[in-house]
C-alpha cells in the first residue's frame, strides 16, 4: 500500500468514526424528541379532562343562576313572602342561603383550581415546546 493510499485510508476511517458518533448523538436526541412528543400527547389528554371537568363546573353555575335555579327559588320565595312570614321563617331561608353560598364558594374554588391547573399545563407546554425547539435546533446545526 503506497503512502498516499495509506493516508487515504486513515482520513476515511476518522470520517467514519465521526459519522458513527453523529448517528449516536442524532439517536439520543431522537429518542428525546419521543419522550417529549408522549410527554405533551398525555398533557393534551389530561387539558381534555380539565376541559370537562370546567364545563361541569360552568354547568353546576348555570344551574344555580338559571330561571328556575336556586337563586331565582331564594328571590321568589321573598318576594312572595309577607314580612311577618319572613321573620318567622328566617331560619329555613338562612338554611336555603347558606347552602347557596356553599355552592357558589365551591364552583368559584373549582374554577380557580382548574384555571390554576390550566395555566401551569400551559406553561409546561410552552417550556417542553421551547425545549424541542432548541433540541430540533441542536439536530438542523
Amino acid at each position: 500500500m503506497s503512502e498516499s493510499d495509506s493516508k487515504i485510508d486513515g482520513q476515511f476511517r476518522s470520517l467514519e468514526g465521526k459519522i458513527g458518533r453523529l448517528e449516536d448523538k442524532f439517536d439520543v436526541r431522537l429518542h428525546a424528541i419521543e419522550e417529549m412528543l408522549t410527554t405533551i400527547a398525555v398533557q393534551q389528554t389530561e387539558i381534555r379532562q380539565i376541559r370537562g371537568e370546567l364545563s361541569a363546573v360552568w354547568g353546576k353555575l348555570n344551574d344555580l343562576t338559571k330561571p328556575d335555579g336556586t337563586i331565582s327559588i331564594i328571590k321568589d320565595h321573598q318576594a312572595k313572602c309577607p314580612r311577618f312570614t319572613i321573620n318567622s321563617r328566617f331560619e329555613d331561608i338562612e338554611k336555603v342561603h347558606n347552602e347557596s353560598i356553599k355552592q357558589v364558594r365551591w364552583i368559584f374554588g373549582g374554577l380557580g383550581t382548574v384555571t390554576a391547573a390550566i395555566g401551569a399545563l400551559f406553561i409546561k407546554i410552552v417550556i417542553d415546546l421551547n425545549h424541542l425547539t432548541l433540541e430540533v435546533g441542536k439536530l438542523i446545526k
